[in-house]
């Protein structure tokens, strides 16, 4: 009798165990699993507040919250995602279409070779057209403006998996079905017509296919292969020799070998999350090596783009064909930067003026939103004063301010992103700006280049300028560059005005004794902390006083500990 006690005690323990198996995972991760591989939005919990309590939307933060993140989800997700596979030939994804064969697409990409996806973003034709436009407009503006100061700026057109194999498409329609003008074809046109420098990989790799001992794409893949970019590095270098006549090292690529497959040559699979590849595959690899010659030339890279940058990024030796090599990923994340991993830590003016070569890189599907509003950015940066932009974002805020129907838009907009209502006003101020900058700024509402400047470029491009050095200072520290933009929110002042202010005071206090960089040190830090400084805050009001009073008294007194 004692031993079957014993049995069902440990049967019983055994069995809670495993019950608790996920919780210990999902909060200790002891057993390291790899990440899912695609796009998707992780749920976070909300704050527990009395209104997200009575609204239920606390309730539904933590059932979404618990969802996304049980432990082992990863391969409680492949197991199902192959049973439905190798049961019934079911997807669980739908943004992947199966093509004849195996072939893979994604949804998005099929869609717009068939019906043109990304032009429902626009309500009419007259809408679209006149995005295509100004797309196009202003990525000439940046060009001859940049050709000013020797930088020489080209787009680098990508290929589209479905335009060079559409006979693998299940569902092909063939024609274009949309009433509306597709990207691609109106930008090599237009480019054209400006002459704004390009290089079209979709049109040469629609030459290529069938021509080549190796692949161009892989069936799994939504990207061209490692390979083939192997061979089109040398292209590109060639290209770009062209445009203002430098001579750049050459490449070798050395014997195809086979070897296991390498991102993003199979990152659809990855996408797919089961744990049996549909057939086997074959990859092919090179390896890449520079040619230097004496009288070559290194310079300077930045990229700008979506993924398919990628493939030259990882098969390519760009930091070793150039002296300095940056990519911007989607405008957003910096790659090739020990110092800053995001776009909004740098200082666009100095990026783009202290380089040789600016590649603009995106294939047919993203080709709807040229640039990410990297050109836009830009050109804000190029032509129009600090003080000017300064003076605008001001009268905006006040504005927005002024009209109650606005405020409430920009609080909703806050509530549903989690920021600060003053954060929440200024990215709403710099979002009208990007989208619309020729309704603005009159230096941009015109019909030819711009011809207005602004006037920090002469201290960009002075690398001694003491102004511009102390900038660089500033951007480069991710937690001074932090402070800077928060002081900027809780002022309401634009962020070149932040900086400017914060270079004066840099230029104010140079000899400054270790008790005052510990003061200025404990300032940043409370500022880059949102609990320390809400609590500041508080300290603030009670006391009359404004938040960067009670910031330094604050900073002072914990100087003193």
């Amino acid at each position: 009798m004692k031993k079957k006690n014993i049995f069902h005690i440990a049967l019983f323990v055994a069995f809670v165990a495993l019950l608790s198996l996920p919780w210990i995972q999902m909060k200790t991760q002891f057993v390291k699993i790899e990440p899912l591989k695609g796009a998707f939005n992780i749920a976070e919990k909300k704050p527990l507040t009395w209104q997200s309590y009575r609204d239920g939307s606390f309730q539904k933060s933590v059932e979404d919250y618990l969802s996304d993140h049980f432990g082992f989800r990863e391969w409680a997700i492949k197991t199902y995602n192959q049973y439905i596979w190798s049961c019934y030939g079911l997807w669980n994804k739908t943004c992947i279409r199966l093509g004849q064969d195996h072939w893979l697409y994604f949804l998005d990409d099929v869609n717009d070779f068939n019906y043109g996806i990304g032009c429902y973003d626009a309500p009419d034709s007259a809408s679209l057209m006149t995005r295509y436009v100004n797309d196009s407009r202003n990525l000439y503006w940046m060009q001859e403006i940049l050709k000013e100061y020797g930088v020489s700026l080209f787009v680098c057109m990508a290929p589209s998996k479905s335009m060079i194999f559409p006979e693998h498409i299940a569902d092909h329609v063939p024609g274009y079905q949309c009433g509306l003008p597709k990207a691609y074809p109106y930008y090599v046109s237009r480019f054209k017509e400006l002459g704004l420098n390009h290089i079209d990989f979709n049109a040469y790799y629609s030459q290529l296919k069938g021509k080549t001992d190796y692949p161009l794409y892989y069936k799994f893949s939504s990207h061209w292969t490692n390979i083939s970019v192997c061979y089109m590095g040398d292209t590109l270098l060639r290209y770009m020799e062209g445009l203002d006549g430098r001579r750049l090292p050459r490449l070798h690529v050395g014997q195809p070998y086979e070897a296991p497959a390498v991102e993003p040559d199979n990152d659809m699979m990855g996408v797919v999350s089961v744990w049996f590849p549909l057939e086997k595959q074959t990859y092919l690899y090179a390896d890449v090596s520079m040619v230097l010659n004496p009288r070559d030339d290194r310079p300077r890279l930045l990229a700008v783009g979506d993924s398919y940058c990628m493939n030259f990024h990882n098969m390519v030796p760009f930091d070793s064909i150039f002296s300095q090599y940056r990519y911007w990923y989607y405008f957003h994340d910096i790659e090739r930067d020990p110092n800053r991993q995001y776009v909004e830590q740098v200082d666009i003016l100095d990026e783009v003026l202290n380089i040789d070569y600016l590649m603009v890189i995106w294939c047919p599907i993203n080709i709807y939103k040229l640039g990410h509003g990297f050109p836009e950015q830009a050109l804000i940066n190029l032509c129009v004063d600090d003080s000017i932009v300064a003076a605008r974002f001001r009268q905006e805020v006040a504005a927005i301010q002024s009209n109650p129907a606005q405020m409430q838009a920009v609080q909703d907009k806050a509530d549903q992103n989690g920021w600060r209502l003053k954060q929440a006003l200024t990215n709403e101020v710099y979002q009208r700006f990007y989208d619309h900058p020729d309704q603005y700024f009159e230096e941009l509402n015109t019909n030819a280049v711009p011809t207005s400047r602004n006037s920090r470029i002469a201290e960009t491009r002075d690398t001694l300028n003491r102004r511009g050095v102390i900038r660089r200072q500033i951007q480069n520290d991710t937690r001074w560059s932090q402070y800077v933009k928060r002081k900027a929110e809780e002022s309401l002042i634009s962020h070149q005005e932040a900086f400017d202010n914060e270079v004066d005071w840099v230029l104010q206090h140079p000899r400054m004794s270790q008790r005052d960089k510990d003061i200025k040190q404990c300032v940043i830090e409370i500022y880059t902390y949102e609990p320390g400084l809400s609590e500041v805050g508080s300290k603030a009001e009670a006391q009359h006083l404004t938040l960067d009073q009670a910031v330094w008294a604050e900073a002072r007194k914990q100087s003193k500990k």
